[in-house]
């Protein structure tokens, strides 16, 4: 009389939506014939795969041009008390937040889970008999996130003030402004964040949690109990992030020209010209 016994157990939690296990219960093969071929298998074969492309242009824009008029002042007997070329302004403010989450991305719920034999039991079996339980597993998780984000910031400001010209006057006093400012200031803010989480791997329960035995068999009878188990788990993340902040301003106050004046007094030249930009760039990845 052979006697084999072999238990097959695992321990753990697999998420519920990759099905039931094949026998939930038990088999049971009873007092077979002599010759006979008894066979109990359970074959699972339970695949999770999520894939994300995120593919994110963005695209700010901002071209601005500012000029204030000549001024001319000329052949006049007195001249006095005037403002020179007005004041010319560019302002730009830009803000641009970009969000992705991937982080539960096709999430399983988890539950108990036994994904082979319950119990199986080949008993009392006759001679030259070919008995056999098997359990085969096979589990596969993977996980892949693409995310591709593209943001440029472009900005392009000009600012001009008109000449001033004072020209062929008797008298010319009190023009203490002279031509006007010019003036650029740009603010940028820029964020991207990206969180692709961990995937929340499954954990699985292979092999079943019961018994499997083949017990009582006659002679020259062939028995064999196996489980073969095989799990896999991939994840990978491919982040491409590319950012741009370009920004070109330009600034000028208008030429001052007193030319062929009699008496000139309390002109108080050219006004100024000033540039300003402010950027702020924030990248966070968490895979």
């Amino acid at each position: 009389m052979n006697k084999l016994f072999v238990r097959l157990a695992a321990s753990g939690m697999m998420a519920a939506t990759l099905g039931a296990p094949a026998f939930a219960n038990s088999v049971s093969m009873d007092t077979t014939g002599p010759g006979s071929t008894n066979t109990v298998t359970s074959t699972n074969c339970n695949h999770w795969s999520s894939t994300n492309n995120n593919w994110v242009g963005l695209s700010n824009w901002n071209d601005q041009w500012s000029r204030s008029g000549n001024s001319w002042i000329g052949h006049n007997t007195q001249a006095g008390g005037w403002g020179g070329s007005g004041n010319a302004y560019n302002t730009n403010s830009t803000g641009t937040g970009l969000y992705i989450n991937n982080a539960n991305h096709g999430s399983m719920i988890a539950g108990g889970y036994g994904s082979g034999l319950g119990a199986a039991t080949i008993y009392l079996t006759g001679p030259d008999s070919y008995n056999r339980i098997s359990s085969n597993n096979s589990q596969s998780y993977r996980s892949e996130n693409n995310n591709h984000v593209n943001l440029a910031n472009y900005n392009n400001q000009a600012a001009n003030t008109g000449n001033v010209y004072v020209t062929g006057n008797t008298v010319v006093h009190g023009a203490g402004l002279g031509s006007g400012n010019a003036s650029n200031t740009n603010a940028t803010g820029t964020a991207v964040e990206i969180n692709n989480g961990s995937g929340a791997m499954p954990v699985w329960n292979n092999g079943g949690s019961g018994s499997a035995s083949i017990s009582t068999t006659g002679p020259d009878s062939y028995n064999s109990i196996s489980s073969n188990n095989r799990q896999s788990y991939s994840s990978q993340n491919n982040n491409a992030v590319s950012v741009t902040n370009s920004n070109h301003q330009q600034a000028t106050s208008g030429d001052v020209v007193i030319s062929h004046n009699t008496v000139v007094n309390g002109v108080g030249g050219s006004g100024d010209a000033s540039n300003t930009n402010h950027t702020s760039t924030s990248v966070s990845i968490n895979n």
